[in-house]
């Protein structure tokens, strides 16, 4: 017979599960779920959440090392986007790419964007953003969509991108630099002149280009970089759980596995030597 477990859990019970979910050989973002799930029966009792302590934070962070099978794709940074924007005008030899591609990267950190979401990848129930999603006001841009994980009721999502006047990497400005070269012709949001449509081979073949001239490890930086550096800067700019969770539009804490430490940080600045 089951055991009925009495709320509110301690932490220290929870710390408990987690070890042995790891014991058990559970991957790092299953054991996730199930906290979450912990996590969100105490919320609805109105109990102190015993997954968001110290104690089982930690433990967490430990089943994630610990993982044979552990994510060690690395953030970019708003420092590393910067670089790799630079680093267009050497890779790309047309104008035009090179302000599309300005514009996609921004667009993919900014708007926490899966690289899938904006560009042709041959999955079915995941189309590329149409122009008709783009919508251009004074300070910001609204980028609505409907089909991204896990929105099994394809209810639409804005995603709002807002002006930075005094920044290189506003990616208002340079989603308004690429729709006066594009043109407002309906079909795919990103594409090639001629209107050829960019796929997620081209778009990982130019990003690959930008790293290496970086000098980045192309091991460790792919093109879901853009999405964990989103995660990660705002983490570190203070957003709450709520809030990275409803900008990066996940359904449960699996976003914690996204955001990376101070020394991660600062191990995915490169260092560059100049003659």
């Amino acid at each position: 017979m089951r055991k009925s477990l009495h709320l509110p859990l301690s932490s220290k019970s929870v710390a408990s599960f987690v070890s042995y979910l790891h014991l058990q050989k559970l991957a790092p973002a299953t054991i996730l779920t199930y906290i979450s799930a912990i996590g969100y029966v105490h919320k609805l009792e109105y109990n102190c959440d015993p997954t968001a302590t110290f104690l089982v934070q930690k433990v967490l962070a430990a089943t994630q090392r610990l993982s044979p099978g552990a994510d060690t794709r690395l953030p970019i940074t708003l420092p590393l986007l910067q670089q790799l924007i630079h680093s267009l005008k050497y890779t790309n030899s047309t104008l035009y790419e090179r302000i599309m591609f300005r514009a996609m990267f921004l667009t993919a950190f900014f708007g926490f964007f899966r690289i899938g979401e904006l560009v042709v990848t041959g999955a079915k129930h995941c189309p590329p953003l149409d122009f008709s999603q783009y919508a251009k006001y004074p300070h910001k841009v609204v980028i609505t969509i409907r089909h991204f994980k896990h929105n099994l009721s394809k209810a639409p999502f804005d995603i709002v991108l807002s002006a930075q006047p005094n920044s290189e990497l506003c990616p208002v400005r340079a989603l308004a630099e690429y729709v006066r070269l594009r043109g407002k012709f309906p079909g795919q949001f990103f594409v090639l002149p001629g209107k050829w449509r960019v796929t997620r081979s081209y778009f990982c073949t130019q990003l690959k280009a930008c790293l290496a001239f970086t000098g980045l490890d192309l091991h460790r930086y792919k093109s879901h970089s853009f999405r964990i550096g989103a995660a990660s800067f705002g983490a570190a700019s203070g957003l709450s759980d709520a809030q990275l969770r409803e900008l990066g539009r996940w359904k449960s804490d699996a976003f914690k596995k996204y955001i990376r430490s101070a020394e991660s940080l600062l191990v995915s600045i490169p260092t560059l030597v100049t003659a």
